[in-house]
């Protein structure tokens, strides 16, 4: 999933066996491509979740403004669940240690702080989360440490995103550190790098922390540690929750409004509280009993543009309040050479095929083109009769690829 443009064009020209362009130009290639392209979001739309910050008294949104396709989080147990059976279990240091999953502590040394203040509450998801990471520095690995490595690529971009929140029992500042523990081919270690510092956090507040890191060109591996910055303060514990960390392949922006938005779901949602909470439902348009079509029976999408009801619009607070859409969008186009196709290999492959089935097209429907090619493209043993039997073969296949990448629509 790190194919560039170029490399694309590539691929396509090969596949149609005119690899130096002797036939079709690159610029044909590339129309050809933003053909297939919008064939394939098409049939395997992306598939999207947007949260939306409103504006006071705004009805209208363009949807997808932002589109970025990110790898899998390659964080075990990114919510630090335990097998505890119950929350008391987890007051004492050797219990925690004891109950993590894929994690290790060096030390059984617990600060002082109150356990059971950062345990109580998890930010966003599982039944209860460790919560915590002792004092201590970077070069004691006084911390929760990752078991395992992972492999990274060199020169990719990383983001790393975490819910962090401070022991309410301490009158400090706890200071959270996040640290990515980088390796050569060989396994040594490179580097302890903070992407995003230490990060105040004060005392029983949830607060989502987030950053960039780019590999370097002799990082093979990494491994994460999360802990307490003693110099904040050495005695109070840092709460953690859904540590992720996952590579980007593409970010990019519709700039204009996008006709083929599907839109399936629509809520607000409360941030103003310890996590984020679904807290209305908005019913779509369609969904009115008495199929009343205008605008005020519920949201629509139309060119691309989310509409919102007034009495809805009434209620959003700005200060509290995001809009979730759940939806399926098309790929954005890639423009520059350099740009990585946002999609999997299953989806690259698909768009190869209806790239060769659209120059055979081509070729059969311009005799012209056809002996060029056939000259100029050193593919002499080809006749246009078994041109027309490759193209049929070619049809057969895309027809195959595409029922095989098909995304069925679907409420969340």
């Amino acid at each position: 999933m790190s194919t560039t443009y170029l490399e694309l064009q590539t691929k396509v020209s090969r596949a149609i066996q005119d690899p130096d362009n002797a036939t079709f130009p690159v610029q044909t290639i590339k129309d050809i491509i933003q053909a297939a392209w919008a064939e394939i979001g098409r049939i395997a739309p992306h598939k999207f979740v947007e949260d939306i910050d409103p504006v006071i008294d705004q009805t209208e949104y363009q949807l997808r403004t932002d589109f970025t396709v990110a790898g899998a989080n390659l964080v075990v147990n990114p919510s630090f669940e335990t097998n505890a059976a119950s929350e008391a279990h987890l007051t004492t240091a050797a219990a925690v240690i004891a109950n993590i999953t894929g994690w290790t502590m060096p030390v059984t040394t617990a600060p002082a702080g109150s356990y059971a203040e950062v345990m109580n509450d998890t930010a966003e998801d599982g039944l209860w989360s460790t919560l915590l990471a002792w004092g201590g520095t970077v070069a004691g690995s006084l911390g929760l440490t990752a078991a395992a490595t992972f492999p990274v690529a060199p020169g990719s971009v990383y983001h790393i995103r975490a819910w962090v929140r401070g022991d309410v029992a301490n009158t400090g500042v706890a200071g959270a550190n996040i640290i990515i523990k980088t390796y050569n081919s060989a396994g040594t270690l490179l580097q302890n790098v903070s992407p995003l510092g230490v990060v105040d956090v004060a005392a029983g507040d949830w607060q989502q922390i987030e950053g960039d890191m780019v590999m370097g060109s002799t990082v093979r591996s990494v491994r994460f540690s999360v802990y307490n910055d003693t110099s904040s303060d050495p005695n109070a514990i840092v709460g953690f929750d859904n540590l992720e960390f996952f590579r980007v392949y593409s970010t990019t922006t519709f700039s204009d409004p996008v006709d083929e938005v599907e839109v399936m779901a629509v809520e607000l949602r409360d941030n103003s509280g310890d996590r984020v909470r679904s807290w209305k439902h908005i019913d779509p348009q369609s969904a009115h009993p008495w199929g009343l079509a205008y605008s005020q029976a519920g949201w629509r999408v139309w060119g691309g543009v989310l509409y919102l009801p007034d009495r809805v619009v009434d209620l959003i607070d700005p200060d509290k309040h995001t809009i979730r859409v759940w939806g399926y969008s098309p790929f954005p186009p890639v423009v520059a050479d350099n740009d990585v196709i946002p999609f999997g290999a299953d989806r690259e492959e698909a768009l190869v095929i209806y790239c060769y089935v659209e120059a055979l097209r081509r070729l059969i429907g311009n005799r012209a083109l056809f002996t060029q090619w056939q000259t100029r493209s050193n593919n002499s043993d080809i006749s246009f009769a078994g041109l027309a039997s490759d193209f049929n073969m070619a049809q057969t296949e895309w027809k195959r690829r595409a029922g095989a990448i098909f995304v069925p629509r679907e409420a969340p």
